[in-house]
């Protein structure tokens, strides 16, 4: 699964009203830089109640990754808002940190995400996966999912 490590990470939450209903919105950018490729890595993961991963962007979808003329690897994540936690958490602990993700069509070189996490370099601690309707996942940080689809 490729991954990247990431150096800096910056959280920002918005609150507004829709149709008189409070929404809350995470959104939290991790970028890194490899000095051995000289690549600048950039993901933002955004965590909303408006997010349904069984309807939004299509089924079987949490991103979208594209890679840059020099290498570097840029992608963005859609997150029910109750994944917000977990990866909050993750965060806290200080660690050296990495972005894993995996493409849905293995054979491509960018284009939408079936899974993406954050965790050690070598290790998921947390992912968000789009699972067939019904099928719940565990909700523990430390978690590693297996890929259902």
């Amino acid at each position: 699964m490729p991954k990247f490590r990431f150096t800096h990470h910056r959280l920002d939450t918005r609150h507004w009203l829709k149709d008189g209903v409070e929404t809350v919105s995470h959104t939290l950018e991790l970028s890194g830089h490899d000095a051995a490729t000289g690549a600048h890595d950039h993901a933002i993961l955004i965590f909303d109640s408006g997010t349904d991963l069984g309807q939004a962007r299509g089924a079987g979808t949490v991103g979208y990754m594209t890679r840059c003329a020099d290498g570097s690897t840029s992608l963005v994540g859609w997150f029910p808002l109750r994944d917000f936690a977990a990866y909050h958490e993750v965060l806290a602990q200080g660690d050296e940190l990495s972005v894993h993700f995996e493409l849905r069509d293995p054979r491509a070189d960018a284009g939408y995400l079936r899974r993406l996490g954050i965790g050690h370099y070598e290790k998921i601690m947390t992912a968000t996966i789009c699972r067939p309707a019904g099928q719940r996942a565990p909700r523990s940080p430390a978690s590693v999912y297996a890929m259902p689809l």
